[in-house]
């Protein structure tokens, strides 16, 4: 066959601990539907929404409440309006449960952070967030495997200069991936060229359509490492618990070599994991016990999950952590949460993010996963 060198999985991602991943947008108070008594979001659909308004003359009255300052929500203007919930439900595109945030969200200002949907209104997660989360554990484990490899560079990240947050670490990171990942030879005049990362070999798909039933409406709580919990005024969409995505991946093996993908990509979580447990989940009461499977992804799963700085300098990495978190942070959140004294905690950052569902806390965007070759 002339594409032998192709190989096909079925990748199982189940949703442990409640998963975002934003669209960038946010709706307010005027944009969603509170119900206080059954503790319920209905979120319009706009289409059908600005539909029934023209056809009903109430257009003009609701730019004007849209545009005013009035502080009053949406479900206050629609009785004010006698709109009956047997009309406006009609145009409901789905329903939020809040009962775990009904504190916050009723007589607020609270916005909601929604979860990406494609141009159907469908739910789904970009394979471009899957293969981001697997390739930083990828190199995370490689760096694990083979530290001494990588002294060289240990220096560099702690030396480096901050000028601007945005390019801070960049180079050194950048260098550091291309030792790990620019491998393919396709450029070897130039191995810096992106043409020779073998992680382009790996292609994952778009999720399958998610139900919007499995959304959920989840606050954020930091909390430290004795238990103490803040909860934030910030809510966002999330994938419930037990929900399970599927994706596919294409694995091009004239580019990635390695034998054994499966094996490979799990090895590499297992490993990843035991460090993250190591240099910073068993620092926290709640901490979770990763299995092997798991691993974060997504809006709040916290900094030590998207970044490779332990792997790289283990836990003696807490001091160089809690500057690099402090120096990217505005004056104002740097002195709130003062980062640059995390090395006295123990553990930076001296936050782990968490969330309530159905009456019981969650880390932010934990899952498992399962890898299947598909024979074709």
């Amino acid at each position: 066959m002339m594409r032998d060198y192709l190989k096909t999985y079925q990748i199982k991602l189940k949703v442990i601990g409640p998963l975002f991943i934003g669209s960038g947008n946010s709706i307010n108070k005027k944009e969603y539907i509170l119900d206080r008594d059954k503790n319920k979001v209905y979120i319009p659909n706009i289409n059908k929404m600005y539909t029934w308004f023209f056809k009903n003359n109430f257009q003009d009255k609701f730019d004007n409440y849209m545009l005013s300052e009035k502080s009053v929500d949406f479900m206050t203007w629609l009785g004010i309006n006698k709109i009956s919930p047997n009309v406006w439900k009609e145009w409901t595109d789905y329903i939020l449960d809040c009962s775990e945030t009904s504190d916050i969200i009723k007589g607020t200002e609270t916005e909601i952070s929604t979860f990406i949907k494609d141009s159907f209104g469908d739910v789904y997660i970009p394979g471009s967030s899957l293969k981001g989360a697997l390739r930083t554990i990828i190199l995370g484990s490689e760096i694990l495997k083979n530290n001494s490899n990588f002294n060289k560079y240990k220096s560099d990240v702690q030396k480096a200069e901050f000028k601007h947050k945005n390019s801070y670490l960049k180079k050194e990171m950048k260098i550091i991936e291309q030792s790990v990942f620019n491998k393919a030879e396709k450029d070897k005049k130039r191995i810096d060229n992106m043409v020779n990362d073998i992680m382009a070999g790996i292609r994952i798909s778009d999720s399958r359509p998610i139900s919007t039933d499995n959304l959920i409406l989840c606050r954020k709580i930091d909390e430290t490492p004795k238990g103490n919990i803040n909860k934030l005024k910030l809510l966002r969409e999330c994938i419930k618990p037990d929900t399970e995505i599927i994706f596919d991946m294409t694995v091009d093996t004239t580019i990635f070599k390695e034998n054994n993908i499966k094996h490979y990509i799990m090895e590499a979580i297992n490993t990843f994991g035991k460090n993250y447990m190591k240099c910073f989940n068993n620092k926290f009461k709640s901490g979770d016990k990763l299995d092997g499977t798991m691993f974060y992804m997504g809006g709040g799963s916290g900094f030590v999950s998207k970044t490779i700085t332990y792997p790289l300098l283990g836990e003696n990495a807490v001091k160089t952590v809690s500057e690099i978190i402090d120096k990217t942070l505005s004056k104002d959140i740097r002195n709130k949460h003062k980062h640059n004294k995390d090395f006295l905690m123990g553990v930076s950052p001296h936050m782990i993010k968490k969330t309530k569902y159905n009456k019981k806390i969650y880390s932010f965007g934990l899952c498992s996963i399962d890898i299947v070759e598909v024979n074709i």
